[in-house]
């Protein structure tokens, strides 16, 4: 069975993170995930990436409402860069709390968004240095060429579900 410890953030410095992955990793841990709820996902991650050589590292459950396609593949390559093809891409809708009162942004359409978003971030992790990624969907679309080369090993996305519908988005 493989363990992994999930970081809130709340009260702990980045130097404090790398110090409890290093002991979770040495202490056989198999993964790390840092939740976007009292501070942001990718700087303790790369922290995480840096400080370990063995561990899988993602977000826990990163909220595609307040983060664009865009943003979040280009943050997923570079850590995923930094963590030599440990990433685990975790995303989700949010909820109507978190996406309207918390942000400002309208929690509309998630099923189609997330099908999208998730499309999406899988083709920017194979988006080669020198190609092209057009794409064109009801609530996203995409025409842009990296900067940066993802990469031989792609990061996975894994789309998280709780409610029925949602299920069977995340099982396509």
């Amino acid at each position: 069975m493989d363990l992994g410890i999930l970081f809130l953030g709340i009260g702990s410095t980045l130097d404090q993170q790398m110090t409890v992955a290093r002991q979770a990793e040495d202490s056989g841990f198999a993964g790390l995930y840092m939740a976007e709820a009292y501070r942001s996902a990718w700087a303790p991650l790369a922290a995480m990436a840096a400080a370990t050589s063995r561990v899988r590292l993602g977000p826990y459950i990163l909220n595609a409402y307040g983060h664009s396609p865009l943003m979040t593949g280009m943050s997923a390559v570079d850590v995923n860069e930094i963590s030599g093809g440990r990433l685990v891409l975790g995303v989700g809708g949010g909820n109507r709390l978190i996406n309207e009162q918390w942000q400002g942004i309208p929690h509309d359409r998630v099923l189609t968004k997330m099908r999208e978003y998730v499309t999406l971030l899988k083709m920017i992790a194979r988006t080669r240095l020198g190609e092209w990624l057009t794409y064109e969907g009801k609530v996203h679309s995409m025409d842009w060429a990296p900067f940066a080369d993802p990469g031989d090993t792609p990061f996975p996305v894994y789309p998280s579900a709780v409610f029925p519908r949602m299920t069977r988005v995340a099982a396509q």
